[in-house]
């Protein structure tokens, strides 16, 4: 059912610009996001951990449920 709505010709995903900011030393980054497809729909999140050189420490995935993007 999830992989269906990517081949969805509706489902348009637009193009954006990601840019990272240097940290302080010693400090870690976390970027997260979640999303809802359709909604109400399945409710998923994904994220990274950055060190403060921009490396990359870590990345996860997961799925939350079924739900309204209201309250994501």
């Amino acid at each position: 059912m999830c992989c269906d709505a990517w081949n969805n010709p509706k489902v348009y995903r637009h193009p954006t610009t990601v840019s990272w900011l240097r940290l302080e030393e010693g400090f870690i980054k976390l970027d997260m996001d979640d999303n809802s497809l359709r909604n109400p729909g399945m409710i998923g999140f994904e994220g990274l951990l950055r060190n403060s050189e921009g490396r990359w420490l870590m990345s996860f995935t997961g799925y939350e449920g079924f739900g309204s993007n209201l309250f994501l």
